[in-house]
């Protein structure tokens, strides 16, 4: 689980849910029940954060108005971001440090 504030949660499942594809609205249904508590963070489920993620990612592909397409890369790269800070390093990888 990644805790990540309501609040980017909100914005990324408005713009999934207007989105062009069918993978998007799906996302947007996924992370719709962590949208009910603003101003907080939430435990999100990291699979989950990673397909909002690259469904907004595509969706920015999509996007023929550039301030729209810098705005849905934003909300992707908050999402992955936040999913990948937290995932653990792969098995028999070297320690950092």
């Amino acid at each position: 689980m990644v805790k990540i504030e309501a609040n980017w949660l909100s914005r990324a499942f408005l713009s999934l849910r207007r989105g062009a594809s069918a993978e998007a609205r799906e996302a947007a249904l996924e992370l719709r029940p962590y949208t009910e508590r603003p101003g907080q963070r939430v435990p999100v489920p990291g699979p989950t954060l990673l397909r909002a993620g690259l469904a907004l990612q595509d969706e920015a592909r999509r996007a023929a108005v550039p301030h729209r397409r810098d705005s849905l890369r934003q909300e992707a790269d908050v999402l992955i971001g936040a999913q990948q800070r937290t995932e653990p390093p792969p098995r028999g990888a070297a320690p950092a440090g």
